[in-house]
Parts: C-alpha cells; structure tokens; sequence
C-alpha cells in the first residue's frame, strides 16, 4: 500500500515549481487584441497551435445570467442566452441533463429553475422559483441527483430539496439548521454561515462547510436523514468557504478532503476515514499551507480573503486569492507530495501562482477536458478570462488565452462595484 501511494503521489505532483504572471507584475488589460503588462509593454495575447474547440458557458452576476461561448481565444455573449434580473444575484449554477439549470438567489429566498438547451445554448421561458432559506449561495447534487442540497450563508442552514421530478420541480424535503458557536472574527462570524455543501464519493454523507462557525459538519445521507453525526472543528478564524475530497488509493471511498479558509487564506488537509461509529465519516488534520506562496504574498494581508477551491482530475489544487490589494488578484497552485522517502502522509506543496486577470475571482472552474480555467472576476477590467493549464505540470499559462471586459456585464455600471461575473461553468 506504501509503494503505490507513493506511485499516486509522484503523479499528482508537478514536476517544476513556476513563478508566473505574478499578481503585483501583471495586471492583464484586453485593448486591441494584446494584453499588456503594469508598465505598459505590449504582451501578444497567447496563441497556440493546439485546437481548444468551442465552449458553451453560462456566467451569473448581478441581475442576469449569461450564455457565453469561447472559441480559444474569444468570448461571444449570445443573444438567445440572456436573462436580466435586476436585485437578484445567480451566484450559483448546476445543471441536470437533459435541460434543468437550477440558479440560486443569494439575496432573496429562492432556487430558480430555468430551462437550457445545451446543443444551442438557449435559455428560454420564464423561470419557476422555488420557496427555500433565503441566503443560499451554493448549489450541489448528491451522486444520483435525486436530491440538491442548498447552503445558506445567510441563515447557516442547509436545504435539501428532492430533485428527481423529471420536470425538474423542487420539493423542500427538511431544512437543517446547523448548530454551535460563531468564530471570533467580528466582521464576518457574527453567526454561523453554510458556505457549501459537499456530498462524498459513496453518497451517504454530505459535508457543509461552515464559514461562520469554523467548522466541517457532517451530515448523514442514509435513509433521507441527514442529521448532523459528526462536527469538524477548524482553527478559530480559518473560515472554511469550499472544499473537495480527493481518493489517492483509487478506491470508492475518499482518502482526504482539502478545504480552504476565506479570512486566514490558509488550505488545510485533512485525512477521511469510513466507520461503523455513529460518526460515520471522521477526519483527521494532516497539513495546512498559506494560500500565498512564499515569494507571493498580498499587499494587505489584513483585507485578503481566499475565495475558490478548485481540484483537477489530476489531484492538482487551486485557489483563488481576492481583495489582496496588488493591482490583479491571484490563482494559486498546490500539488501532494509525500512528506518524505520514508513517510507517504500527503503534504501539501506551493507550485506556482498567476494573475487571475481582475479583482475579486469569486469562482473558477474548468474546460471539459480540463485544459482551460476559466475565471470568473466581480471587479476590475477585466471580468472573464481564460488560461491553458499544461498537461503535465498543471501550472498555468500567465498569458491568457482570452478575456471579457466586465463592462460587457454591467456597460452603465463604473468599474470596481461588484457587477462582474460570480460564476463561469461550461455545460456543453
């Protein structure tokens, strides 16, 4: 067993660490088909001679949702794909084949269900809103998509919707309240706050990561319950905001979950075990890293919030720095290494980090092939912008393949409110 987790190990591991398009270096501007760095020399925008093809996204800010396509160098917003909703924020997405795409409201009360055709892009009809917690700010299937669960960031509660209606219809099943003591930090754990909700490769546990409260609680799937059996307790202050699990043996069960903390900007790893205890899912601390490189830090450590937690099918870790006060923003890259020759305990290790191209990249996620991020930024220029990832290392290209001003998402808004895209996913 030894051998072979050092084996899965080696591969997740990028072989260079990269220094990259650093945040404070490279403030990335589209004018005129270039990209240019802080000081004003002119970059060519990347061009490669590899087919990227053509992605069909949608992308939610305030008051709309967006079909947008990208080609491998532009973004095209279509005009079938356009549903303005002034004081509504679609911060979250997922979509159910054949053509369900559910959207939260994070400033009202609602799951909406839209209807989306994927081979087209379209979204059509009038949206059918569903009466939940208000506040959600996360949307997740459990693996049979025949229940949705809900987070609330809001109320720190965690709706679980029954979600096997062919018609897509939502019915609330049970709202659980999560239960302990806020943090410490005065500004944002005032109260417990559901940032995301994470259902395990078995499907009998779901995983809420909870901002507010500084804690991972555990919910039982079994059965329908989902009542809490197991609370994980964070640093005070860490914040935990998204996280995934990760299955370095190759097996069914998860070995590790990763999750990062908004408001220490730290990623934390912790080791999973399966039982027959009323727990039923417990973890155990192994690593914990900044989510700034060393040579990488934020202008103001005291305002810098870690945002998204990305893993690629490699084992490879992202994170997303905001509001770090250089001039662009970060992505930041982890791979697992063992601790050492003789001790295979995982270990997280910094490997490069590049600019996400704007301020405030709330979310990024990845091509289907995963050969592009694509980047969602709330404010400065620049609002969407895509990078290649190679194949073999997993660093980032610093030179964006394409971007997509966020004047293009909010033309009578100044820059720097907040109306850029929160959210990018690529459906088909």
């Amino acid at each position: 067993m030894a051998q072979y987790l050092r084996r899965v190990l080696t591969l997740l591991t990028g072989l260079a660490v990269a220094r990259l398009g650093v945040a404070d270096d490279t403030t990335v501007l589209r004018s005129a088909g270039h990209v240019h760095s802080r000081d004003g020399v002119s970059l060519t925008a990347k061009s490669t001679t590899a087919d990227l093809g053509s992605h069909k996204l949608l992308v939610g800010s305030a008051g709309q949702l967006r079909g947008i396509d990208f080609d491998g160098t532009v973004f095209t917003p279509r005009e079938n794909a356009q549903v303005k909703e002034p004081g509504k924020a679609a911060s979250w997405m997922t979509f159910k084949e054949p053509n369900l795409l559910y959207a939260v409201d994070e400033n009202r009360d609602e799951v909406r269900l839209f209807t989306y055709d994927p081979e087209v892009g379209a979204l059509t009809g009038e949206p059918r809103p569903f009466q939940g917690t208000p506040g959600a700010v996360h949307l997740a299937f459990t693996q049979d998509q025949k229940r949705l669960i809900a987070s609330s960031y809001g109320k720190g509660a965690v709706d679980i919707w029954d979600s096997s209606a062919a018609d897509g219809t939502l019915q609330l099943l049970m709202t659980i309240m999560l239960v302990g003591a806020p943090g410490p930090d005065p500004a944002v754990q005032t109260q417990l706050r559901a940032h995301q909700g994470v259902a395990d490769p078995t499907g009998k546990f779901v995983v809420v990561n909870d901002l507010g409260g500084d804690m991972i609680h555990i919910l039982d799937a079994a059965a329908d319950s989902y009542s809490i059996s197991n609370v994980v307790k964070t640093d005070p202050g860490c914040g935990p905001r998204h996280g995934g699990f990760l299955q370095l043996d190759g097996g069914t069960q998860a070995t590790h979950y990763v999750v990062v903390c908004e408001i220490n900007n730290m990623v934390h790893l912790f080791s999973v075990s399966y039982g027959d205890t009323a727990a039923g899912l417990t973890y155990k601390h192994v690593h914990a890293v900044s989510t700034f490189g060393a040579a990488f830090p934020p202008v103001n450590a005291t305002t810098a919030r870690a945002g998204e937690l990305l893993i690629a099918k490699s084992g490879a870790i992202y994170v997303s720095n905001r509001l770090t006060g250089n001039q662009t923003d970060s992505i930041s890259h982890f791979a697992l290494e063992a601790k050492s020759n003789d001790d295979t305990t995982p270990q997280l290790v910094f490997k490069s980090c590049v600019s996400s191209g704007g301020v405030g990249p709330r979310m990024m996620s990845w091509s289907h092939d995963e050969e592009v991020m694509f980047i969602a930024n709330m404010n400065g220029v620049n609002g969407l912008v895509a990078l290649k990832k190679d194949a073999t290392t997993g660093v980032l290209d610093g030179v964006p393949l394409g971007v997509l001003t966020n004047e293009a998402f909010a033309p009578d808004q100044p820059v720097g409110q907040g109306f850029g895209p929160m959210f990018v996913q690529e459906i088909a």
